[in-house]
């Protein structure tokens, strides 16, 4: 019995030769399913790699370019391009003062939300819905601000300048206090409203609505915040106080 032990430890303790793959285990069969080596150690194969995109610890990758997303940004400024001349169309034969401007930012955030509802329609089965932002390409937001500014050209020569230079002091007085009550609106939104600084200065600057929009997304604000606070301020102005004053100067 002595023997057979001996021969038997002898055996088991033989070296490997070289070259030779140990044998796996069952305990190691079962590691290795776990993300781990032969040895028990945490190994960064597939499956671990895996197990932290399904966590969110890993960032997956995604293939941007592909035609298919270019197709997907052809057609969503498409989408926001008809609906804003729609609505521009419509309020212009309406004789809407500043119909253009208005019926354009109203009509493309409608075309915007109803293909919004379109989407969540068709993705009603799945569990997880697609978050959709549709924007206007790069270029087409260049070129509506080559628009903006060739518009804003035109119209100044030296007249202009002359009839500024004579009216100056009342209008450095005027742009003191704009930027007075502009300051006292943003300290508002920020401290009663919990509004971050940048949306809520741009929120309160005064300017056009277009060239606000354009500067807030260029700088990172909040972009719904700013529109809803201008759009507001656009459509009271030209639809309220506007035909008000107009009225009253034609009586006086």
């Amino acid at each position: 019995m002595d023997r057979r032990g001996g021969a038997d430890r002898v055996r088991r303790h033989r070296r490997r030769p070289a070259g030779s793959v140990p044998r796996r285990t069952a305990g190691s069969q079962g590691a290795a399913g776990r993300g781990r080596d032969a040895r028990g150690r945490r190994s960064r194969g597939p499956d671990r790699r895996r197990g932290l995109r399904r966590r969110g610890r890993e960032p997956v990758r995604r293939r941007t370019g592909s035609p298919r997303d270019r197709r997907h940004a052809a057609l969503n400024a498409l989408v926001l391009l008809a609906g804003g001349f729609a609505g521009a169309a419509l309020l212009s034969v309406l004789h809407v003062p500043a119909g253009a401007l208005i019926g354009s930012v109203l009509g493309s955030m409608a075309a915007n939300k109803i293909a919004q509802a379109v989407v969540r329609r068709r993705a009603r089965a799945a569990t997880r819905l697609p978050s959709v932002s549709r924007a206007l390409p790069a270029p087409v937001r260049v070129v509506g601000q080559v628009i903006l500014g060739v518009l804003a050209g035109e119209r100044l020569n030296t007249e202009t300048l002359t009839t500024l230079l004579h009216s100056l002091l009342p209008v450095v007085l005027s742009v003191v206090l704009m930027l007075l009550l502009t300051m006292a609106l943003a300290r508002y939104l920020v401290v009663r409203r919990n509004v971050d600084p940048l949306t809520a200065v741009m929120s309160a600057a005064p300017g056009g609505i277009s060239v606000l929009a354009i500067t807030a997304q260029r700088q990172g604000a909040v972009m719904h915040v700013v529109l809803a606070i201008h759009l507001f301020r656009v459509l009271v102005v030209v639809l309220l106080v506007l035909p008000l004053v107009l009225q009253w100067l034609r009586a006086h």
